[in-house]
């Protein structure tokens, strides 16, 4: 949803302010190069609902979307 993306990028932006010292948009580009490469997004299926995550090449990893 809208309102999980805007989570899930603000949630990124500050990671990689905080645990890698990329503050401008030039800094976020030179870590993960011209393809990207720092998150990967994971959907964990259950019988009751699906876990979403986003994760950094780094391990630090946010839930945005938990079974309730």
């Amino acid at each position: 949803s809208k309102e999980e993306d805007e989570k899930i990028e603000a949630w990124k932006r500050k990671h990689l302010e905080e645990a890698h010292g990329a503050k401008t948009s030039k800094e976020r580009l030179n870590i993960g190069g011209a393809i990207g490469g720092v998150f990967k997004y994971e959907f964990t299926p259950t019988s009751i609902g699906v876990i979403g995550r986003v994760k950094c090449h780094c391990g630090e990893e946010h839930i945005f979307q938990e079974i309730c």
